[in-house]
């Protein structure tokens, strides 16, 4: 299903399921409940993601996204 967040970019509905995660270093592996998501048809920018979210990205050296005013 795809969805129009109306700043140009589609988006596709990723329906609930299970994954297994690993890790190789331990070759270890794990499955995750994962809840309902949406996922960009395209790379999103950090202009397109202020556009639909109304935040500024976060960089690794900054803490919670801030709200635009």
């Amino acid at each position: 299903m795809l969805m129009n967040t109306g700043a140009g970019s589609e988006m596709v509905a990723v329906p609930p399921g299970q994954v297994t995660l690993s890790d190789r270093r331990t070759e270890r592996s794990w499955s995750v409940e994962l809840a309902p998501y949406q996922l960009a048809t395209f790379q999103v920018t950090q202009v397109l993601y202020a556009q639909i979210t109304g935040e500024r990205p976060v960089t690794p050296h900054q803490g919670k996204p801030s709200r635009r005013s």
